[in-house]
């Protein structure tokens, strides 16, 4: 099972994130069944999100270290594909966290805290229909795994301005700042192979997924 680690530093208060990150095929094909884990999709159940991460001590849970946000509201948790709106545009899924407590707490700016955890198992996830046959695309797929590319893109509300690789941080006095990913950091590639990443923005050089880094610091 591979992990999606969202992270960020330099806070000093705290109250909710939105995290938006798109998954595309990096190939002329459709977004892999192995990486459709919306309702009703071939992963449903095998992709999960965790706000604030599942509470390793290398990277604290932004909501549930001392002091605790009071009451987080997760608005948001999980996978959309193929809405026919613009959350899912060219075919691609999308990773929405958005999550916010009733006030602000203080966070020590020197610690680089969890916003959001996101697990893949693309090895057992199967067919819905039948519960045997293995998603598209997987790691179990015996026509082989299929190329994606994940890449942070803040875009929602889709009538507010496009702010592409950002993550939105709420502080306690509900104020909003949008700061960006590092630079390099923009794109990650699962089983990228010799493919190029097809449509994949912003134009930043991927990382490998087996490298994988903190993608905000």
């Amino acid at each position: 099972t591979c992990q999606l680690v969202v992270t960020a530093q330099g806070l000093t208060n705290f109250a909710g994130c939105d995290v938006q990150i798109l998954v595309t095929p990096a190939d002329s094909g459709a977004l892999p069944a192995a990486w459709q884990g919306q309702a009703g999709g071939c992963a449903e159940g095998f992709i999960t999100g965790y706000p604030g991460g599942r509470g390793g001590t290398i990277f604290p849970n932004v909501f549930t270290s001392v002091p605790v946000v009071p009451g987080p509201l997760a608005s948001q948790n999980g996978e959309y594909f193929n809405t026919g709106d613009c959350k899912t545009p060219h075919g691609a899924g999308l990773f929405w966290l958005s999550d916010a407590g009733g006030s602000g707490v203080a966070r020590n700016s020197t610690i680089e805290y969890a916003l959001w955890a996101v697990t893949f198992d693309l090895v057992n996830s199967v067919n819905p229909v039948d519960g045997v046959t293995p998603c598209e695309g997987g790691a179990s797929d015996s026509a082989g795994s299929r190329p994606v590319c994940l890449i942070p893109n803040f875009r929602l509300p889709c009538t507010d301005p496009q702010r592409g690789p950002a993550v939105e941080i709420l502080d306690g006095n509900f104020n909003v700042d949008f700061p960006p990913f590092v630079a390099g950091k923009g794109t990650l590639s699962w089983s990228l192979g010799s493919h190029c990443c097809i449509g994949c923005q912003p134009a930043v050089k991927p990382s490998t997924w087996s490298n994988l880094k903190r993608l905000y610091r």
